[in-house]
């Protein structure tokens, strides 16, 4: 049971989705109204091609959850990037972007990324690594930390 075990863990990568993501350009607040743009670098680190499509019903995608963190108030709302037709082999990489929308309200979200599989599943279900990073959306003034996501 012990070998199996460090198989499953270290070893077995169920078909395409394993993927290694890191944040290129991640606002940590906007102001309301102005939306913003973020960049994410993904890496296949699975054993078979990843194919992206620019219709949003089929092929990957980069995804991300939506969470607003208020007290009595559940909202959740997914957002989509990444519709191009691309191929990308296994040790290859692709940047993506994926748009925060000009219309959330004001208060302090949570967000997930992760690849889709449209209409199956997220990487994150069988196993890859989705980031995680809060982002504040303010009524006005120039966003504090803004520049403090920023990644090479």
């Amino acid at each position: 049971p012990e070998r199996f075990r460090r198989w499953v863990e270290n070893d077995y990568v169920p078909y395409f989705y394993r993927a290694r993501l890191e944040p290129l350009d991640v606002p940590a607040s906007i102001v309301r109204g102005s939306g913003a743009l973020m960049r994410f670098r993904a890496t296949n680190t699975s054993p078979q091609s990843w194919r992206f499509r620019s219709n949003p019903n089929w092929g990957v995608h980069l995804g991300a959850k939506v969470r607003l963190l208020e007290p009595n108030v559940k909202e959740e709302f997914e957002l989509r990037g990444g519709f191009r037709n691309l191929t990308v082999v296994p040790g290859d990489s692709v940047v993506l972007e994926i748009g925060i929308p000009a219309t959330l309200e004001s208060g302090r979200y949570k967000l997930f990324v992760d690849l889709v599989d449209e209409r199956v599943k997220g990487f994150s279900d069988m196993g890859s690594e989705p980031i995680t990073f809060d982002l504040r959306v303010e009524d006005s003034g120039t966003p504090a930390g803004n520049r403090g996501r920023e990644h090479p």
